[in-house]
């Protein structure tokens, strides 16, 4: 099932990954509260960082 991964660093800012696998919240989950959070998306390995929190949602999140 694809939908978007919400994830919170240390300020509590938000970053929205879109069309994303929910398993990708397993891998995004067990890195929580570690200096970088590296993850394996289209365009090769990214390193979000610090991620204090991580949240699906099915579907595309639409902002304003």
């Amino acid at each position: 099932m694809k939908g978007s991964i919400v994830v919170f660093n240390k300020q509590n800012e938000m970053r929205i990954i879109e069309d994303i696998e929910e398993t990708l919240l397993e891998d995004i989950r067990r890195q929580t509260k570690q200096e970088h959070c590296l993850v394996q998306l289209d365009d090769g390995k990214v390193d979000l960082g610090y991620i204090s929190n991580a949240f699906f949602r099915e579907g595309e999140i639409h902002t304003d």
